[in-house]
């Protein structure tokens, strides 16, 4: 058994409020530190063989426990770490809606063994690929420890509410209750749904009715009114309660079961209501490279040159690109403002089985360090990538964002490790030549290489399709 100094590892500030255990870094590796009063409980799941099956199953990332010790902890696991840290928020409809059916099929497979994960919220997922993985060891306990009662209200915060919120567009108030995590005032509470999605409104209708008729009454009628209504509330009450099924395996299966078919009658819309890239972003087919245009094959041929182990897509669109990217072995990660072009990306790459992490995401509005002590990181720091594409872009920030050059490619520096691919758009492009353009007299391909080479090297220059376009590949100086 190695003992390893608390001074020599680096704990994640991500794990703060577990009194069960903490992660740590060491040796370029990921870890986790269990407690002494817990470790008996995992060292049992290990020899019963139920942490290995839930690993085979691909229900947990890959863990085991190694010949480590550290003071103060009971034993250490070694997890392996995944490549890309994305946050529910982030998500597309899709993403939430798959990593909802994943949670119950995972606490479904627990609960055969008499246990479940403590914690609902999507914060312990993870996507590899678009493959959900729960991540939070800790998270597991026996089945009776657990409320069953607060774990389904949770579960309605975190994914049924929102998910309805998605299907009904109003994806924005969702995605701003799904950045808190905290179970007690995280996610979209019952009084936020009532309200966004004026359900029940004939009962609270019905309810202002009746308090201001009872305060027009006289006290000779109110009061005896108002026992009556309380009877009747008592009643109601206890026969509710001899409703209530025997809290067992059994019945916690069946509530399962009742919220995957919740989750499952959802659904979303997918019509798109503008076809201005219609004609620009074909979508060809990947296995027959012929029918590819010449800005498909200079970016095939990009790809196969700098051969990244990571790349940004930033402002996907359909995301063809990405799946190219993907298909030649990166790991791809994908900016999209458009909820539906974000999800058809997750269903596209969900098909081909590659890894493409589809995000809406504001290229302008990344996502900032989240907590007191930036307990999780912004998507700056998780998200850099070896290759930044942004195809089709710039015209968008400038034109219709109001940005300065030296502004954007400081912008994609931030996130480019090494390379980037962009794309500069003329003015007198059929699309662009039909925007208000006073004022950029300054919009010129010269203006734009110049703050390039700022910050990167200039490779090449290509002219795309149409013709009025240039690809510009850069490389980041050191």
């Amino acid at each position: 058994m190695q003992e390893i100094s608390t001074q020599e590892i680096h704990f994640s500030p991500a794990s703060f409020c577990s009194s069960d255990g903490r992660l740590f870094h060491w040796n370029g590796q990921l870890y986790r530190a269990i407690s002494y009063d817990r470790t008996p409980f995992f060292e049992n799941l290990w020899k019963n063989g139920v942490i290995d099956k839930l690993v085979h199953n691909g229900f947990l990332v890959e863990s085991k426990p190694v010949d480590l010790h550290i003071d103060g902890y009971g034993m250490v696991i070694n997890h392996r770490e995944l490549p890309i840290i994305t946050y529910p928020f982030e998500w597309c409809d899709q993403a939430l809606f798959d990593a909802a059916l994943y949670l119950l099929s995972l606490n479904l497979n627990l609960l055969e063994h008499g246990l479940m994960t403590h914690d609902v919220h999507p914060w312990n997922i993870m996507f590899e690929q678009t493959k959900p993985i729960f991540v939070d060891l800790g998270s597991i306990q026996t089945y009776d420890k657990i409320n069953f009662e607060k774990w389904i209200e949770n579960f309605y915060r975190f994914y049924l509410r929102p998910l309805h919120l998605f299907a009904q567009g109003q994806s924005r108030i969702a995605r701003l209750c799904m950045q808190d995590w905290r179970e007690w005032q995280g996610g979209v509470s019952e009084f936020d749904y009532v309200r966004l999605t004026e359900k029940d409104i004939d009962q609270r209708f019905f309810a202002i009715k009746r308090r201001r008729l009872m305060n027009l009454l006289p006290n000779f009628i109110k009061t005896p009114t108002r026992s009556i209504l309380q009877i009747a509330r008592k009643y109601r009450e206890k026969r509710g309660i001899n409703r209530i099924p025997k809290d067992n395996v059994m019945s916690r299966q069946n509530a399962m079961n009742n919220l995957n078919s919740c989750v499952d009658s959802i659904e979303f819309p997918r019509t798109l209501n503008w076809d201005y890239y219609k004609d620009l972003f074909s979508f060809p087919s990947f296995d027959d490279p012929s029918d590819w245009s010449s800005k498909n094959q200079y970016v095939a041929k990009i790809l196969k040159m700098t051969n990244p182990r990571s790349v940004l897509d930033i402002g996907s669109n359909r995301g063809w690109y990405s799946l190219l990217a993907a298909k030649q072995g990166a790991d791809v990660v994908a900016f999209e403002i458009d909820e539906i072009l974000t999800s058809l990306l997750y269903l596209d790459a969900k098909y081909h089985d590659v890894s493409v992490h589809p995000l809406v995401i504001n290229f302008l509005w990344p996502s900032p360090n989240i907590g007191l002590l930036d307990y999780w990181p912004s998507a700056i720091k998780r998200l850099q990538s070896d290759l930044v594409i942004a195809l089709a872009l710039i015209h968008h920030l400038v034109h219709r964002e109001g940005m300065q050059f030296d502004h954007i490619i400081k912008g994609f520096s931030l996130f480019s490790n090494s390379w980037l691919l962009t794309e500069f758009i003329e003015l007198d492009d059929e699309h662009l030549s039909k925007w208000a353009q006073h004022e950029y007299d300054w919009y010129t391909l010269d203006n734009f290489l110049t703050s390039l080479k700022k910050r990167y090297e200039v490779i090449q220059l290509k002219k795309s399709d149409p013709a009025t376009r240039t690809l510009v590949l850069c490389k980041k100086r050191i």
